[in-house]
């Protein structure tokens, strides 16, 4: 699978980066709340990219059940 990686400026100033699949799909972005400095997304990219993060703890939440879902 081939990806690429798009580093951009937003509309109000703040920097983001995307990663887009072949069929243009997302797959990971940096756009929330954004960056300060081109420099700083592309950093945040690259480290999520590249791996920098991959021995990060793994962790699922729990399907809440039905019986919690009505009792909210």
């Amino acid at each position: 699978m081939s990806a690429r990686r798009l580093v951009y400026e937003r509309a109000d100033g703040r920097w983001g980066w995307r990663l887009t699949s072949e069929e243009n799909q997302v797959l990971a972005s940096g756009t929330s709340h954004g960056f300060d400095t081109e420099k700083e997304a592309r950093i945040a990219a690259d480290e999520v990219i590249g791996g920098h993060y991959s021995a990060a703890t793994k962790r699922r939440r729990p399907t809440p059940t039905a019986e919690a879902s009505q009792a909210s």
